[in-house]
């Protein structure tokens, strides 16, 4: 029985991690899921990139150093990927942007664009070079630090992602996501009680939050903590009477008791 409660809450947060970190950092539009699960931790199989490829080790040039005309060009594209995006049409969107930041290696906002274009269509070790750059160059925006750490956790880069993470919240702990992000990757690494403290955290910040009450629910259940998990799965009940996730955890709690 306890082995599978672990395993049914490894599918569970692996699903809620990815679909609550896209709509909670920086209010990233996800694409609609299809009926298969999402496949974070398998091995990914990427296109051969493009002719323009972002090194991690290189360090964004001063966009001041840059030819005007350049920049100028640089943004007509930008604006034009916008547009795209706008369509849903990403592979182009991703091209357009490329091409900005040709004309200007300087161009901040095209790089990030890129990121989270990279993020969305699951090339993640093109995200991960994406803001590995960025964090690099522009050491004081968390974002960056959190973006770089989802594309490491869907790596299963968990340690670096963690990393990551803390470095993000080091900057800003306004933002529950980022609390709920590291703290999924506790979990994963089997850091139990730091993942409890984390998705707490997380909950101080969006204490109606349903996904963030479940999975916190689940950790007590996995630390065979059944009374805390029902404490937990009362006040998601409360919010959402008749939740059926919070009922099969409430049976698990109450199975784990008997």
């Amino acid at each position: 029985m306890q082995t599978f409660i672990v395993v049914f809450g490894l599918l569970i947060l692996a699903v809620i991690f990815t679909r609550r970190y896209l709509i909670l950092e920086d209010k990233i539009q996800l694409l609609p899921f299809s009926g298969r699960r999402k496949r974070i931790f398998s091995h990914f199989h990427f296109q051969k990139p493009e002719s323009f490829e972002v090194t991690a080790e290189e360090i964004i040039p001063d966009a001041s150093t840059v030819d005007p005309k350049n920049i100028s060009k640089a943004e007509i594209h930008y604006r034009k990927a916008e547009i795209m995006l706008d369509r849903g049409e990403l592979r182009n969107a991703s091209k357009t942007l490329i091409q900005a930041i040709a004309l200007n290696p300087g161009y901040i906002e095209a790089y990030a664009k890129l990121g989270m274009i990279y993020l969305r269509q699951e090339q993640f070790n093109k995200a991960e070079n994406i803001f590995r750059k960025l964090a690099l160059s522009v050491s004081e925006n968390p974002s960056y630090y959190s973006n770089l750490g989802l594309s490491l956790y869907s790596q299963h880069k968990l340690e670096e992602a963690k990393n990551y993470y803390k470095k993000a919240i080091e900057l800003d702990d306004t933002r529950a996501g980022r609390f709920f992000s590291l703290g999924q990757i506790y979990y994963e690494l089997k850091e139990l009680e730091a993942a409890t403290d984390n998705m707490k955290k997380a909950i101080m910040l969006e204490s109606r939050n349903l996904d963030f009450l479940l999975t916190l629910a689940q950790i007590y259940l996995d630390r065979n903590l059944p009374e805390q998990a029902r404490e937990v799965l009362n006040e998601v009940l409360v919010l959402s009477p008749g939740n059926e996730e919070a009922l099969k955890l409430q049976e698990k709690a109450n199975n784990l008791s008997g």
